[in-house]
């Protein structure tokens, strides 16, 4: 069960025991709260730190060989970063729960580093616009939109699902204003995980909006948004399945192979001092080439549990790799052994 909607009245209506996923985001906090007599219910936190919550994700391996050279080229990212107003987006869409920031390890990660978060993060259109143009997307349509080299207009399709609770259709929807504003053609089209993930694995699709563990310790086992590797890396996923077999997939440049070198010094060291220094390094290379976007960082979120369910962990543990109930056991129950009506 993902719909938002369904889920809410769900929990308004006392038929749910504990959730969290899909259920814990800021917009529905007023309404719970409102609700949460009538469903019998309470609050518990969710220790949910990822890197980023809100991800503007470009398919480095496009297969359009123009809008692969554009997504590729450091300036066209870094014009997006610039386009974005990231607090906005926090105080619409979150109603002010986050912090602007890149995909980053979190400011309570024991690699924390302030500037690998701020970097590029500032909203500034005009500085966007130039740097769109200096890559040579000066030419505009009759509708303001940058030209691409062959002479079209410059579009990239964004696949977005509504999961986990981070609204993230109504977060591109204000993405791609920003975008018209700066003559960049985004278009959004809605899907469900399924079928995202089915496009995207197969590395056919243009862009899209996710998340990203590593924001605290789990960056060790999950560098999953600083390095192509791993089976749901859709920013990548022609780089990420040569990571896993190099007569797979397409080749990366020497920059790329220089983030898969990096991390090979964090899973052959049993140093602790030298595992840190190699995932340092591979943080630093891969924040400084802006692979993702990153645009919120979050504090966490939260479940819902009936008033008489106990043995639960507040807060819930969960990062990375670490997915729940796996981080402990899960043994709750119904005080007095039955649910209440």
């Amino acid at each position: 069960m993902e719909d938002p909607e369904t889920i809410l009245l769900k929990a308004f209506n006392g038929e749910i025991d504990y959730m969290a996923r899909h259920i814990g985001r800021p917009s529905n906090l007023a309404a719970l709260t409102d609700n949460k007599d009538r469903g019998k219910y309470g609050f518990f936190g969710v220790g949910d730190i990822p890197a980023n919550q809100s991800i503007l994700m470009f398919n480095l391996n496009n297969p359009d060989p123009i809008k692969n050279k554009i997504v590729n080229t450091f300036e066209f990212r870094q014009a997006v970063s610039h386009a974005v107003d990231r607090q906005e987006i926090i105080d619409l869409v979150y109603l002010g729960a986050g912090r602007p920031g890149q995909t980053a390890p979190h400011e309570s990660s024991p690699v924390y580093n302030e500037k690998w978060v701020t970097q590029y993060t500032e909203f500034d259109p005009d500085l966007a616009n130039t740097l769109l143009d200096g890559i040579g997307l000066d030419q505009r349509d009759g509708d303001g939109y940058r030209l691409g080299p062959d002479g079209n207009r410059f579009t990239l399709v964004f696949l977005v699902a509504d999961v986990f609770g981070f609204q993230y259709p109504d977060v591109m929807e204000l993405v791609a204003d920003y975008a018209k504003d700066v003559g960049l053609d985004f278009q959004v089209r809605a899907s469900d995980r399924s079928r995202l993930q089915e496009i995207a694995s197969a590395g056919d699709h243009d862009a899209y909006i996710w998340n990203c563990s590593g924001g605290l310790a789990d960056a060790y086992t999950n560098p999953d948004c600083y390095l192509p590797r791993g089976q749901a890396v859709y920013w990548a996923p022609k780089w990420a399945a040569w990571g896993v077999d190099n007569s797979t997939g397409v080749e990366p440049p020497e920059n790329i192979k220089a983030l898969f070198e990096a991390y090979h010094g964090v899973t052959t060291n049993a140093d602790a001092a030298t595992q840190e220094a190699a995932l340092t390094d591979l943080i630093e290379q891969a924040t400084s080439q802006l692979l993702t976007i990153g645009m919120v960082q979050s504090d966490g979120a939260y479940g819902v549990v009936r008033n008489n369910v106990r043995n639960y962990v507040d807060p819930m543990p969960i990062a990375g790799q670490l997915w729940t109930p796996a981080p402990y056991t899960a043994q709750v129950y119904f005080e007095g052994g039955t649910n209440l009506p």
